[in-house]
């Protein structure tokens, strides 16, 4: 059984259609067939930018699955072997995983 707190991926973009005639800023929502009763969000604004952020936000589950891939990856060949670079992607994905998973405050959110 997964430890994750979210709806389990995959997500995907729904194009609200007739749904958003009453919702003018609603042009797309984010969506699960494991979730299939209710929309995860709805994304602000009609354009080409509300779509990139709906198809980023729908990416959510498997953008999140890659860090701890390459986390897990990191932490097997241990932080002797890593160098510089390495070491900062380390902290850069332990700090993603960290935000997705809400172990950390965001700012202002405290």
């Amino acid at each position: 059984m997964s430890d994750e707190r979210h709806t389990p991926g995959p997500w995907n973009v729904d194009d609200l259609g007739d749904e958003s005639f009453c919702e003018t800023n609603h042009k797309y929502g984010i969506g699960s067939p494991n979730s299939p009763c209710y929309r995860l969000a709805k994304i602000e604004g009609l354009g080409e930018t509300a779509l990139a952020n709906a198809r980023l936000i729908a990416a959510a589950p498997d953008l999140l699955a890659a860090c701890k891939a390459a986390k897990g990856v990191l932490d097997q060949w241990g932080p002797e072997r890593w160098g510089h670079t390495l070491e900062l992607l380390h902290a850069k994905l332990s700090a993603a995983i960290a935000r997705a998973e809400a172990t950390t405050k965001e700012p202002g959110h405290e």
